[in-house]
């Protein structure tokens, strides 16, 4: 009984912390400053800047409505940077996960794997 009271008590904490975090005025720059935590990358050989560099994947960040541009960012970031591609969606309100049924229909068609982040601004 105690280990489940602990359980819960870190998931209400790791709620609340992301409620503080992140707000529904944000924008896609700032989340990007938050969530990475630096200006977007230069990459001059290419003349583009790079969302994020995380946890070794090449990462877009973008509204989930974005879906479908999310894809082929994330992928272009991967190949000039030989590295993994990612996507961290930002979600502006519950509703905003209908959009991840097209995502995942039209990845199926990609013969990468894309790993997802959540970023909730709600």
């Amino acid at each position: 009984m105690k280990t489940l009271f602990i359980i819960i008590t870190m998931l209400v904490s790791m709620s609340c912390a992301n409620a503080t975090l992140y707000t529904p005025s944000m924008t896609e720059s700032d989340v990007q400053q938050e969530w990475c935590g630096k200006d977007p990358v230069y990459y001059k050989n290419w003349g583009v800047y790079v969302d994020c560099v995380q946890s070794g994947y090449a990462v877009e960040i973008d509204f989930i409505d974005k879906w479908a541009e999310a894809i082929g960012q994330s992928l272009a970031y991967s190949s000039m940077l030989n590295l993994p591609p990612g996507i961290a969606f930002i979600i502006r309100r519950p509703q905003d996960y209908q959009h991840m049924r097209k995502y995942n229909e039209a990845i199926k068609h990609v013969d990468t794997k894309i790993k997802v982040w959540y970023i909730e601004l709600f």
